[in-house]
């Protein structure tokens, strides 16, 4: 496959985007100078587990984790758009090392790029064919 390491790139990114944000998550729900609201933690669990997740199905070619790696993507560039153009506005409740505008526009290239590149022909055949021989 001549894709195959863009996807591996592409899937390894998430995977460490998902344990980092879990790490730090955990670091700073340990730190008495971040008391969290419980909705934000959770959200930022499960988003890191939902990247974690995503980025493993990628690896293994799983055409429903490709499908909502597309999905989500397109939800996070919508966000970013939004935030962007502060139409809406998190009020900077969640902790990071980054400024906001660097993250939220590393974010918005990052999966516009994901996007673009895995809406690609040849990179749905990919997962297209690795279904159809995964079921033989």
């Amino acid at each position: 496959m001549k894709h195959a390491w863009a996807i591996k790139c592409f899937a390894c990114i998430e995977i460490i985007l998902g344990i980092t944000s879990l790490f730090f998550t955990f670091f700073y729900l340990l730190s008495i100078h971040f008391p969290c609201a419980p909705a934000i933690t959770t959200f930022l669990v499960t988003s890191a587990l939902i990247s974690i997740i995503l980025g493993a199905g990628i690896l293994n070619y799983n055409i429903q984790a490709y499908y909502l790696l597309i999905f989500f993507s397109g939800v996070i560039v919508l966000s970013k758009i939004l935030i962007l153009s502060n139409i809406i506005s998190l009020n900077q409740t969640i902790a990071s090392t980054l400024s906001f505008e660097l993250k939220n526009t590393t974010s918005f290239i990052y999966h516009c790029l994901l996007i673009i590149y895995f809406t690609r022909k040849s990179t749905i055949d990919i997962f297209k064919n690795s279904q159809k021989n995964a079921k033989l």
